[in-house]
C-alpha cells in the first residue's frame, strides 16, 4: 500500500496552484507516515514550494508522535541537504523547510542549523538565524553574531544586540550602530521602526550618548520624550505642554507616556484646555 501511495504522489506532484489536484495530493499525503514522507521528499529540493508547504503541514501533524530516531533521520537529511546544495532556489526551499520545523528539533540539530545559517552567504538564511536567536538566545552564539556584525552590519542583528548584549560588549560598535539607524525625522520617507530602534539604543547607551540625546530635545522632541520615559527621567511641565500642543499628531501616544512618567498635572491641564 505504501508503494502505491508514493507512486501516486510521484506521478502527480507537479502542482502550481490550489486546484483539484492540490487537494487530491493533500489527501494522499494525509495517509503517509514520517518514514514514507522521508522517502517521498526530493532531497535536491526541486519540488515547487506549494508542494513543500503541504509536506511540511503533514509533518507537523504527526511529528510529535514520531520516535526520536526517526525525527533525527529527517533533520539530519534536511541539514545535510542544506549543506550540500549549491543552487540558490533549492537551498532556500530547504532552508524554509528546516526553519518551519525548528521547534521540533533537539538542541544538537538546532546548534547545527544555526551554525550553517549564520555562516551562509545568503541574507535570507542569516536572517532566519537572527529571528530564531532573538527569541531563543544562547550566549554560545555571541561570537558568531559579533563576527556577522563586523562583516555585514545587518539590521537584523540590532534587536539581538538590544535585547541580549551588555553595553560593554557593544561599545566598540556604537558609532556603526547609530549610523545604520540614522533617520531624518524631517524627511517624508523616514522609517518609524528604525527611529524607534535608534531611540532604544540611545536609551541603552545613555552614558555614552548624553549629548546626542540632548540634541533631540529641539530637533526631535517626540524621540527625546520617549527616551526620557525609557530612562525613568522627567521633563518639565512647560516643555511637556508645549510639545503636545506643537505636535497635534502626538495625541495618540504622548498622553500615555505622560501618564507613565507621572506627569498628572500636565494631563489635568491638557484635559482642561483641549
Amino acid at each position: 500500500m505504501s508503494r502505491i501511495r508514493l507512486d501516486l504522489l510521484n506521478n502527480y506532484k507537479d502542482i502550481s496552484e490550489k486546484e483539484s489536484k492540490y487537494y487530491l495530493i493533500k489527501g494522499v499525503l494525509a495517509c503517509l507516515t514520517i518514514e514514507e514522507i522521508i522517502e517521498f521528499i526530493d532531497w535536491n529540493f526541486t519540488q515547487r514550494i506549494i508542494l513543500i508547504d503541504l509536506i511540511i503541514q503533514r509533518i507537523k501533524e504527526i511529528i510529535e508522535n514520531t520516535t526520536f530516531s526517526v525525527k533525527n533521520i529527517l533533520f539530519k537529511k534536511l541539514l545535510d541537504s542544506y549543506q550540500r546544495l549549491n543552487n540558490y532556489h533549492s537551498k532556500q526551499r530547504c532552508s524554509i523547510f528546516i526553519i518551519s520545523l525548528v521547534k521540533f528539533m533537539d538542541a544538537t540539530n538546532i546548534k547545527r542549523m544555526l551554525t550553517l545559517f549564520l555562516n551562509s552567504k545568503y541574507i535570507n538564511d542569516r536572517s532566519r538565524a537572527y529571528s530564531f536567536l532573538l527569541k531563543n538566545w544562547s550566549p554560545k552564539f555571541q561570537s558568531n553574531i559579533i563576527k556577522n556584525w563586523k562583516k555585514y552590519k545587518e539590521s537584523g542583528i540590532l534587536p539581538i544586540f538590544l535585547k541580549h548584549f551588555c553595553t560593554s560588549d557593544l561599545s566598540d560598535y556604537l558609532n556603526d550602530i547609530l549610523e545604520l539607524l540614522n533617520e531624518d525625522i524631517n524627511s517624508e520617507h523616514y522609517d518609524l521602526d528604525t527611529l524607534i530602534l535608534r531611540n532604544k539604543f540611545l536609551a541603552k547607551f545613555v552614558q555614552n550618548v548624553k549629548d546626542k540625546i540632548e540634541e533631540l530635545k529641539n530637533s526631535d522632541p517626540i524621540s527625546y520624550i520617549y527616551i526620557k520615559k525609557q530612562l525613568n527621567e522627567q521633563i518639565s511641565y512647560d516643555y511637556a505642554i508645549r510639545i503636545y500642543n506643537e505636535k497635534p499628531s502626538s495625541f495618540r501616544y504622548l498622553p500615555v507616556w505622560y501618564s507613565e512618567m507621572k506627569l498628572y498635572e500636565v494631563l489635568n491641564y491638557l484635559l482642561a484646555t483641549n
